[in-house]
């Protein structure tokens, strides 16, 4: 049996490539052959699969190779989150319901399914009135081991990170806000922004009067080092279906390193799975800003034992951030199912 990672180069992003790795690692330790294309220049025998993370690829492997033998990651849902970056268009609501039907049309026909969570694989099931209690896994979006050399590094005072893009799902305008009521606590506080979309996010900055800032970028294989001289990481979330499914990244690029995230409990996966006692700081955006800026201005106070919190997060990314479990799980579903 041969696998083929169909996956065009447009899907590729630094966490679509550490996804893919798990799932061909779990392959490769089953002496099963993996090929990866970006393109559906081949043909397959009877045995072999076919491994997509976007639905339009699973379509179009579905109808020219026609086969049943198609594995996918969702990453996310993708026609909600076209229509909130529409604005509710009348043209995006036409587009989310030609997503929906392909969504629907892939779930129903998928040999086998990855949700990064259980929330998302119960509100698909609301959504396409589908049973999906069997062939899938459920692994969380990640791309960071933990590094206890990073938790001993001696991190700045009165720092706070925010890393990533702008979508508006990742609120942050309201993250610029809520800093500036913290600088209005603490002139010292800094404010780190690690964005390649460094313009947008300098309006926003400016137009909120935050004066102590930094704008920058830096690659993946960089981004540890940065992050681990800062103290707290911002990971605001509205309440909707889109932040409740997903698994953000950025939980776990924040905590590999020892930074404390102060964020929102409308991720139900991080609500589920994580439980970092006194070292997080979890918010209301929907409350008074400056509120939550005392809030976060009061825990400043309490000196961090970050041998502790090594402790606490290695607790945590125990079978979730975990690669080698992760590995096992992919190992038992679909390599073994695959395998039959």
């Amino acid at each position: 049996m041969t696998v083929y990672f169909y996956i065009p180069n447009k899907a590729i992003n630094e966490a679509t490539i550490y996804y893919t790795k798990i799932v061909e690692q779990a392959f490769l330790e089953n002496n099963v052959s993996v090929i990866r294309k970006e393109s559906l220049d081949f043909s397959l025998k009877k045995e072999d699969l076919i491994f997509t993370i976007r639905i339009i690829d699973f379509i179009k492997a579905r109808v020219k190779l026609r086969t049943k033998r198609i594995a996918i990651w969702f990453q996310g849902i993708l026609g909600e989150e076209y229509l909130l970056l529409n604005n509710n268009s009348l043209k995006a609501k036409v587009v989310k319901k030609i997503v929906d039907i392909c969504e629907k049309y892939t779930l129903k026909n998928s040999f086998f399914s990855f949700f990064v969570s259980d929330a998302m694989r119960r509100y698909f099931e609301k959504k396409h009135n589908l049973l999906l209690d069997e062939d899938y896994a459920l692994v969380p979006c990640y791309n960071k081991k933990l590094n206890k050399a990073y938790f001993d590094t001696g991190k700045e005072n009165y720092t706070f990170v925010y890393a990533g893009t702008l979508f508006s799902w990742q609120c942050f305008e309201t993250t610029v806000k809520l800093f500036k009521e913290i600088e209005k606590l603490n002139e010292k506080a800094k404010f780190i922004v690690l964005t390649k979309e460094k313009n947008e996010a300098k309006d926003i900055l400016n137009k909120y009067d935050v004066r102590n800032y930094e704008i920058s970028f830096v690659s993946l294989d960089q981004l540890d080092l940065e992050l681990s001289k800062y103290k707290y990481g911002f990971l605001l979330r509205e309440d909707d279906v889109i932040n409740n499914v997903a698994t953000p990244t950025k939980m776990n690029s924040y905590l590999s390193v020892g930074l404390i995230p102060i964020y929102t409990n409308v991720v139900y996966d991080f609500e589920e799975k994580l439980d970092l006692g006194s070292y997080s700081i979890k918010i209301d955006i929907n409350a008074d800003l400056s509120l939550s800026a005392e809030q976060i201005f009061l825990k400043d106070q309490v000196t961090v034992d970050y041998s502790e919190y090594y402790g606490i997060c290695e607790k945590n990314f125990t079978h979730y951030y975990d690669d080698s479990y992760n590995v096992d799980l992919i190992k038992n579903t679909l390599v073994r199912k695959a395998l039959v």
